[in-house]
């Protein structure tokens, strides 16, 4: 560590009576603004963003050249530096955010629908696999033993859709909307041949979109 670094990291105060404070960036690790810190495996740092506020020397130096220069006081970053890219969903995301009712679902009286460009219009084929689905488990068990098959869900949203329908929907696609779901909880499916076994436990007791919203959560 050089003798500039660490007298940066020294002599500031850590707390002054106006409300600033030195911050972890610059106190603890040396991650000072206008420098560009890498860490042990040489991946390039973030540097201090609370110009404002840090009591550290890093910041008034910066702020002393930018008004040198007559120019608007802005972060000065490290420009090796990436920003992390969160996957995962957070509340803060969407503030308004609530878990939809739980409720068994029942059989949406909506059409499924086809676009301008002769394309199921988004979410329509979902709307007729789960007709089909929920009309499957109203069977016997004994009727339901084998599964339900992704070809004949595929024949059967057809014989319900044809109105609409040119073609029965590809097998692919079928599969796709059945993945969604068992990776969102709501069906638990069987493979050689891919087929839905039945609905989860949440699937019967609270719905589609519950199982949805549940997993966009976690």
């Amino acid at each position: 560590m050089s003798a500039k670094v660490a007298e940066r990291r020294i002599l500031p105060p850590l707390s002054t009576p106006d409300g600033k404070y030195l911050s972890g960036f610059c106190g603890s690790t040396g991650q000072c603004e206008g420098t560009r810190p890498k860490g042990w495996n040489g991946t390039p740092l973030k540097t201090c963003p609370f110009w404002q506020t840090c009591t550290c020397n890093c910041h008034t130096e910066l702020t002393r050249m930018f008004e040198m220069t007559g120019q608007e006081r802005i972060p000065v970053p490290n420009p090796e530096y990436i920003p992390y890219a969160r996957t995962y969903w957070m509340p803060s995301d969407d503030p308004d955010y609530k878990m939809p009712d739980a409720a068994p679902d029942v059989a949406s009286t909506d059409e499924v629908q086809i676009t301008a460009t002769g394309r199921v219009r988004k979410g329509g084929l979902e709307i007729g696999v789960q007709k089909v689905l929920l009309a499957w488990m109203e069977r016997p068990v004994m009727e339901r033993i084998d599964g339900l098959d992704v070809k004949t869900i595929s024949a059967l949203v057809y014989e319900n859709e044809g109105a609409t329908l040119e073609k029965a929907p590809y097998l692919g696609a079928i599969g796709a909307v059945l993945d969604r779901w068992e990776a969102c909880g709501y069906v638990m499916l069987g493979r050689k041949p891919v087929r839905i076994v039945g609905l989860t436990a949440d699937g019967k007791e609270k719905g589609l979109d519950w199982c949805k919203a549940k997993a966009k959560k976690s």
